[in-house]
């Protein structure tokens, strides 16, 4: 049987269902690209993730740390544009974590009597920062607390010295997390030197 070629001419104007199943399927598959990409973290944020050794609690629209429950709390991930923005959240909570009695004991009640919740806000937004340099964690989120820095700066106006103490306790923290999440490339070096001997 012979066909002309005629009959083998396509007519673009009119959809088939092959051509709309091919445009379905790349929608689909760049949707899925994106919120693949929109869900993907750096593998040391991962690590981080997975080896935070805080009691974290996935619930609510808001994010804080429970001095008395000792634990955090976290909205869920798709409340965050992306996994990246919920881990930098989460190294802010987790800077609170550390003051905590058992860990850093960090109390500044006596010093900045009350400007103390001010200070802890500065020093979990440094770990914070910290992390997120050493963590490849983005850093626009930072621009959604401009409401502390008004106490931030009345804390820095009273003490000349509460920039550099807020500095080494932030510091502390972050060494304190990257060391309990076993991401603490200082002290590889170390290791490398007791395990060559």
């Amino acid at each position: 049987m012979h066909t002309s070629a005629a009959a083998l001419e396509l007519d673009f104007t009119k959809p088939s269902i092959m051509a709309a199943k091919a445009v379905a399927d790349t929608i689909a598959g760049q949707e899925s690209l994106q919120r693949d990409t929109l869900m993907w973290v750096p593998e040391r944020v991962q690590r981080f993730l997975d080896a935070l050794p805080a009691t974290v609690h996935t619930r609510g629209d808001r994010a804080f740390y429970d001095r008395t429950a000792d634990s955090i709390t976290m909205p869920p991930v798709a409340l965050f544009s992306t996994r990246a923005y919920f881990a930098a959240t989460l190294a802010h909570e987790a800077g609170h974590w550390t003051g905590h009695p058992d860990r850093l004991d960090r109390t500044f009640g006596k010093r900045f009597s009350d400007d103390a919740y001010a200070f802890e806000q500065l020093c979990a937004e440094m770990t914070s920062a910290l992390l997120g340099a050493d963590l490849d964690l983005p850093t626009s989120h930072m621009d959604d607390h401009a409401a502390f820095i008004g106490s931030w700066l009345k804390v820095l106006r009273k003490d000349s010295r509460a920039i550099m103490t807020a500095a080494a306790k932030a510091e502390a923290a972050a060494g304190y997390l990257l060391r309990t999440t076993g991401l603490d490339a200082s002290a590889e070096p170390e290791d490398q030197i007791r395990e060559a001997a």
